[in-house]
Protein backbone atom coordinates (compact mmCIF):
# COMPACT_ATOMS: atom_id res chain seq x y z
CA UNK A 1 0.00 0.00 0.00
CA UNK A 2 1.52 3.41 -1.25
CA UNK A 3 1.70 6.03 1.38
CA UNK A 4 -0.74 8.60 -0.33
CA UNK A 5 -3.35 5.36 0.44
CA UNK A 6 -2.63 5.11 4.04
CA UNK A 7 -2.38 9.44 4.61
CA UNK A 8 -6.09 9.04 3.41
CA UNK A 9 -7.20 5.95 5.08
CA UNK A 10 -6.18 7.64 8.16
CA UNK A 11 -7.31 10.90 7.06
CA UNK A 12 -11.15 9.31 6.36
CA UNK A 13 -10.80 7.38 9.24
CA UNK A 14 -10.08 10.70 11.61
CA UNK A 15 -13.08 12.19 9.93
CA UNK A 16 -15.42 9.69 10.35
CA UNK A 17 -14.23 9.65 14.21
CA UNK A 18 -14.97 12.80 14.89
CA UNK A 19 -18.35 13.10 12.60
CA UNK A 20 -19.18 9.51 14.97
CA UNK A 21 -18.34 11.25 18.25
CA UNK A 22 -20.07 14.68 17.68
CA UNK A 23 -23.37 12.90 16.49
CA UNK A 24 -22.98 10.96 20.01
CA UNK A 25 -21.76 13.69 21.98
CA UNK A 26 -25.14 15.75 20.52
CA UNK A 27 -27.40 13.07 21.30
CA UNK A 28 -25.86 12.59 24.99
CA UNK A 29 -26.45 16.24 25.56
CA UNK A 30 -29.39 17.48 24.21
CA UNK A 31 -32.69 17.74 26.34
CA UNK A 32 -35.42 15.69 25.46
CA UNK A 33 -38.79 17.43 26.09
CA UNK A 34 -41.63 16.80 23.54
CA UNK A 35 -44.79 19.09 24.09
CA UNK A 36 -48.06 19.25 22.31
CA UNK A 37 -46.68 22.95 20.98
CA UNK A 38 -43.77 22.03 19.77
CA UNK A 39 -45.45 19.19 17.44
CA UNK A 40 -47.71 22.03 16.24
CA UNK A 41 -46.93 23.67 12.65
CA UNK A 42 -45.47 26.83 12.61
CA UNK A 43 -46.24 29.17 9.86
CA UNK A 44 -45.04 32.64 10.11
CA UNK A 45 -46.93 33.28 13.26
CA UNK A 46 -50.43 32.30 12.15
CA UNK A 47 -52.46 29.94 13.22
CA UNK A 48 -52.56 27.15 10.50
CA UNK A 49 -55.94 27.37 8.53
CA UNK A 50 -57.02 23.59 6.63
CA UNK A 51 -54.62 20.91 6.03
CA UNK A 52 -50.96 21.11 5.05
CA UNK A 53 -51.23 18.46 2.37
CA UNK A 54 -53.03 19.51 0.07
CA UNK A 55 -52.52 19.12 -3.85
CA UNK A 56 -50.55 21.98 -5.56
CA UNK A 57 -50.64 23.05 -9.17
CA UNK A 58 -48.10 21.36 -11.48
CA UNK A 59 -46.89 24.49 -12.87
CA UNK A 60 -45.47 25.72 -9.59
CA UNK A 61 -43.20 22.88 -9.44
CA UNK A 62 -42.36 23.99 -13.42
CA UNK A 63 -41.86 27.38 -12.42
CA UNK A 64 -39.86 26.64 -9.37
CA UNK A 65 -37.01 23.72 -11.30
CA UNK A 66 -36.78 26.21 -13.87
CA UNK A 67 -35.80 28.95 -11.63
CA UNK A 68 -33.00 26.64 -10.13
CA UNK A 69 -32.35 25.32 -13.40
CA UNK A 70 -31.54 28.88 -14.57
CA UNK A 71 -29.87 30.18 -11.37
CA UNK A 72 -27.21 27.53 -11.00
CA UNK A 73 -26.35 28.00 -14.50
CA UNK A 74 -26.21 31.39 -14.31
CA UNK A 75 -23.76 30.42 -10.87
CA UNK A 76 -21.49 28.48 -13.13
CA UNK A 77 -21.34 30.59 -16.44
CA UNK A 78 -20.54 33.70 -14.56
CA UNK A 79 -16.66 32.91 -14.59
CA UNK A 80 -16.65 31.94 -18.21
CA UNK A 81 -18.65 34.75 -18.98
CA UNK A 82 -16.08 37.16 -16.87
CA UNK A 83 -12.89 35.87 -18.72
CA UNK A 84 -14.81 36.39 -22.46
CA UNK A 85 -15.70 39.55 -21.43
CA UNK A 86 -11.88 40.47 -21.28
CA UNK A 87 -11.16 38.47 -24.27
CA UNK A 88 -14.04 40.14 -26.36
CA UNK A 89 -12.88 43.54 -24.71
CA UNK A 90 -9.26 42.87 -25.89
CA UNK A 91 -10.33 41.68 -29.33
CA UNK A 92 -12.19 45.35 -29.79
CA UNK A 93 -9.34 47.12 -28.63
CA UNK A 94 -7.39 45.47 -30.86
CA UNK A 95 -9.77 46.28 -33.44
CA UNK A 96 -10.08 49.78 -32.85
CA UNK A 97 -6.60 50.43 -33.00
CA UNK A 98 -6.25 48.53 -36.61
CA UNK A 99 -8.93 50.65 -37.84
CA UNK A 100 -7.11 54.04 -35.98
CA UNK A 101 -3.57 52.91 -37.77
CA UNK A 102 -5.23 52.05 -41.55
CA UNK A 103 -6.97 55.21 -41.71
CA UNK A 104 -3.80 57.15 -41.39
Amino acid sequence: MTTLVLFILIFLAAGLTLLAANLVLGRLIRPDLPSAEKAEVYECGEQPVGDAWIQFDLRFYVVALLFVIFDVELAFFFPWAVVFGSAVRAGMNRARRKCVLNRR
